[in-house]
């Protein structure tokens, strides 16, 4: 007795040992291979910023790279995150040894577990990723 299913919002009806529709099962097994692994693409926008304080944007940033024109300490607040959502800040001219940059979440959010963090090495960087589940 066939098989009937669902996959990828198209019904198929799977032969059984014996049976004969095989071209069911083949349009099956090329829709399966077709999606079984969606691959999800986008654009990752790199804003330089040439002066401090620093303000993310949840709907435009993606990299921040700190270049100031004049260098010094850099503040950079997050926004409020998104489940996932994935920031990075550099220390784009290499001189956060001497000029600290100080990355400060939103509201009672927190950096693991810190109320802010502070890259301090020069050409450090760090990639950071919001879950709603710890508030961190």
């Amino acid at each position: 007795m066939a098989t009937s299913l669902t996959w990828n919002g198209t019904a198929y009806s799977i032969p059984a040992a014996g049976e004969l529709n095989w071209s069911s099962l083949s349009s099956f097994l090329v829709d399966l291979g077709n999606n079984a692994a969606i691959a999800e693409e986008s654009l990752q926008s790199i804003r330089v910023a040439t002066t401090t304080p620093v303000t993310v944007s949840a709907t435009t940033d993606s990299t921040i790279v700190t270049e100031l024109a004049a260098p010094g300490a850099v503040a950079v607040s997050l926004p409020a995150g998104d489940d996932g959502q994935i920031f990075t800040i550099v220390d784009g001219l290499g001189d956060a040894g001497g000029n600290n940059i100080t990355i400060t979440p939103n509201g009672g959010d927190t950096i693991l577990g810190n109320a802010t963090l502070v890259l301090d090495k020069n050409r450090e960087s760090v990639v950071l990723q919001y879950d709603s589940g710890t508030t961190d």
